[in-house]
């Protein structure tokens, strides 16, 4: 069990749910992730919804009151980059679950938080 937090309105609709080791980023209830054979797609225009999403995750971690499991920051550059209207993430490194890899859309995707701070600054380097 985890820790919904409240979405702020800069994340339009996305939503985090805080666990011991790894968090949940949910997708909008009109919008889901779109499934690739290499982690998920995204509208390009919902990065900095996505963006504050990951944000508010690390404002939570930051919080001396936290309590997570031990984890260790990965400084990597992760695969993510912008195809047309979309941006794509490849989650084949271990550190992304993407639920409903059967279907083509999901609305949940787990994120490991030794990841977190590498999806930030890559999702910020693609326009």
């Amino acid at each position: 069990m985890g820790v919904v937090l409240d979405p702020t309105p800069e994340m339009e609709g996305y939503r985090v749910e805080a666990r011991r080791e790894s968090f949940y980023l949910y997708s909008p209830p009109d919008l889901r992730f779109r499934v690739t054979q290499e982690g998920f797609a995204f509208p390009a225009g919902d990065r900095a919804a996505v963006r504050a999403a990951l944000e508010q995750m690390r404002t939570w971690l930051d919080d001396p009151a936290t309590v997570t499991d031990d984890y260790t920051t990965v400084h990597e550059e992760l695969p993510v980059w912008r195809d047309g209207e979309e941006i794509l993430v490849r989650g084949d490194a271990g550190w992304l679950v993407v639920y409903g890899c059967d279907q083509p859309r999901t609305s949940a995707l787990e994120v490991v938080y030794s990841h977190l701070d590498a999806l930030r600054s890559a999702l910020s380097r693609v326009s």
